[in-house]
């Protein structure tokens, strides 16, 4: 995980959410690795592909700044569990 100097993201359905995503989310925090995780609620591993990926291609394509300045709101996230097809 020390290796990761970019700014990275992993999104999981709450279905398939470890806890040990939490205990990786606070080692990143702590050492300062910019790695965020994110559970999307009422989804799985697989459902959550399509919305995550649309949202994503959207931050990519208005992100024009020398440096990534891709962040994703908790009000993005919930857009994307609404998204989720069951």
């Amino acid at each position: 995980m020390t290796s990761i100097k970019r700014p990275t993201w992993y999104f999981e359905g709450e279905e398939e959410y470890w806890d040990a995503f939490d205990n990786i989310a606070r080692v990143a925090k702590k050492d300062k690795i910019p790695l965020t995780i994110y559970k999307i609620p009422k989804a799985d591993h697989f459902n959550i592909i399509a919305p995550v990926t649309e949202l994503i291609a959207q931050k990519i394509l208005q992100d024009t700044g020398e440096q990534c300045n891709i962040t994703f709101s908790d009000d993005e996230i919930a857009r994307v569990a609404s998204q989720i097809q069951h």
